[in-house]
């Protein structure tokens, strides 16, 4: 994620040097710089700065409005303010209508035609409904859901709907639910299948257990991915398959450790186990989340036995504290799903830590669009373990050959889908 913003900054003559530095401390880059106006002091400057950190952005604001002698900020922008005017969705006809005639022969027409095709039994070709995929975000009734939670979620269902309409020209629908217990959330899915050719949950919240999620796919008749159920166990799949061939480390040999219970963690349980992985150690605060990992093949136990002994760390959650992570070892290869601090940071370099996987690095962007395709053309409604871990083993014997792992701009959901229907 980049962010744009255009600064009007008022800067004492000696402190341009020291405004650039406080700029790059923060961790924001400086892309354009016009001097606007001179003055016997103060020069005024157009800027145009990009940063992906919104907090450290935020502190550097903090500092500049404590220098008001050397800089003072007049003015700030963001430059992608107006392309959010409205969120990130248009939604419009295909059919151009300027005047009467247009209206009655170009859409009245138009659709008298595709109601007689229809009837003459080619309702597919001619409808929207076997190109539109219903984006989920399933949210927990309360006595009073507030407004920005749905804003929020309904904030990554337009995003993700961008996503795919882009590389694959499927139409996708947002849709926010929210559901009391689970029986009515799945009489609600139920209800919309008609409408829709396949469904993508982005989330259910306040579900943690992958058997939920598996009781969605049983009972849902349309093709189903999630993100957390599907697309995040096949992205961590790919990077542990990497990383122990890169290392020559045979899965057998190698003991995974898991901190954090949930749904994604749950199935990479069930399939680092089915393949053979030697052990598979975790730890939840839940005590109840520990017991259903075991169920799914894991050894439950203490973060720092897996910081001690696991080959490969997996960070869901951060149930661990600051001196269980100073025991991470030299060598080990480190996963994670949660934002670091600058001091965990320290500590994985510190310790000579092999290899960091940030958060920022397992996008499921890379993989649904491909997934939701594949998905289509086979006619399948989820995708078993069988074929995510087949569609893992393709995807890392790809980026292999390429040298490179698959990029959202390198035919990654082209090939996602032929491995999906291979």
């Amino acid at each position: 994620m980049q962010l744009i913003v255009e600064l009007q900054v008022k800067i004492a003559r000696e402190a341009l040097g020291s405004f650039t530095d406080e700029l790059h401390r923060h961790g924001c880059r400086l892309q354009r710089l016009n001097l606007k106006e001179s003055g016997e002091e103060h020069d005024l400057y157009e800027t145009e700065i990009i940063y992906s950190d919104p907090e450290a952005y935020e502190a550097f604001l903090g500092v500049a409005a404590a220098s008001r002698d050397a800089y003072q900020i007049q003015s700030a922008r963001n430059v992608l303010e107006d392309s959010i005017a409205g969120g990130l969705l248009n939604v419009a006809g295909k059919t151009s209508i300027e005047n009467q005639g247009d209206y009655e022969m170009r859409l009245l027409g138009a659709a008298a035609l595709m109601r007689e095709q229809i009837r003459l039994g080619r309702g597919d070709f001619c409808t929207g409904i076997m190109r539109t995929v219903a984006m989920l975000g399933c949210i927990k009734k309360r006595i009073e859901t507030p407004v920005d939670t749905i804003r929020l979620w309904h904030a990554d269902l337009e995003r993700d709907a961008v996503i795919l309409n882009h590389f694959t020209g499927l139409n996708a629908l947002p849709l926010i639910i929210t559901y009391g217990q689970i029986e009515d959330l799945i009489k609600t899915i139920q209800g919309i299948n008609a409408g829709f050719a396949a469904l993508r949950i982005a989330g259910v919240e306040d579900v943690d257990d992958s058997g939920i999620y598996e009781q969605l796919l049983s009972e849902i008749s349309l093709p189903v991915v999630s993100t957390l159920y599907d697309e995040l166990p096949l992205l961590l799949l790919v990077e542990i398959l990497n990383l122990l061939e890169r290392d020559h480390l045979a899965l057998s040999e190698a003991t995974a450790g898991i901190i954090g219970i949930d749904t994604s963690s749950l199935r990479m349980t069930r399939l680092l186990h089915g393949l053979g992985c030697h052990r598979v150690l975790g730890y939840d605060h839940n005590e109840r989340f520990m017991l259903t990992f075991e169920k799914a093949g894991g050894l439950a136990t203490t973060p720092e036995n897996i910081f001690n002994n696991a080959d490969v760390i997996l960070l869901f959650r951060n149930h661990f504290t600051i001196d269980e992570f100073h025991r991470i070892r030299a060598g080990q290869m480190l996963i994670s799903l949660i934002d670091f601090d600058e001091l965990e940071r320290g500590i994985i370099v510190d310790k000579g830590v092999r290899d960091f996987i940030s958060r920022s690095r397992i996008d499921p962007a890379v993989v649904f669009p491909g997934l939701l395709s594949g998905l289509l053309k086979t006619g399948g409604r989820s995708i078993d373990d069988t074929k995510l871990v087949e569609t893992a083993k393709k995807i890392n014997r790809q980026r292999a050959r390429d040298k490179r792992p698959l990029s959202l701009f390198m035919n990654a959901h082209d090939l996602v889908a032929r491995f999906m229907i291979e």
